[in-house]
């Protein structure tokens, strides 16, 4: 099967810095917890979580994720995981990045296509259905 590779390079300044993942470009490609929540077209609510700790909470995560993207960053504190998933035939590349705050029991997420401007509410479905499979 013919596949094309439109995958642009890892985006600068991705991973958690105080507390906060990088903030949502201005196109409508991206989705953020921690956008402002009056941003309808970023903000997505985050997802809270009952287990124990952050690292119980990102492992429950990674076995909803599967195998349906490559697991780039497994951060060594044990509250920040990043994914890229690539689409079967044109190989377009999104980040999925989550932290867990045990602070508040919340993982933040933070979900983004690497090159276009629309996606069609790819990003968004997708933390949505992580959502919904952690409530299973």
């Amino acid at each position: 099967m013919l596949k094309f590779m439109f995958g642009a390079a890892q985006p600068q300044g991705l991973g958690v810095t105080a507390g906060k993942l990088k903030r949502v470009p201005p196109s409508p490609n991206c989705v953020s917890s921690q956008a402002d929540p009056s941003d309808v077209t970023h903000y997505v609510e985050g997802i809270k979580y009952t287990q124990a700790s952050a690292k119980d909470a990102l492992t429950h995560m990674k076995k909803a994720i599967g195998d349906d993207a490559e697991l780039v960053k497994d951060a060594e504190d044990e509250s920040y995981l990043h994914y890229e998933y690539t689409t079967p035939l044109m190989g377009f590349v999104d980040d999925l990045e989550i932290y867990a705050d045990d602070s508040t029991k919340t993982l933040h997420v933070r979900s983004a296509s690497r090159t276009g401007y629309s996606d069609m509410g790819k990003n968004r479905a997708r933390v949505e259905d992580l959502r919904t499979k952690l409530s299973k």
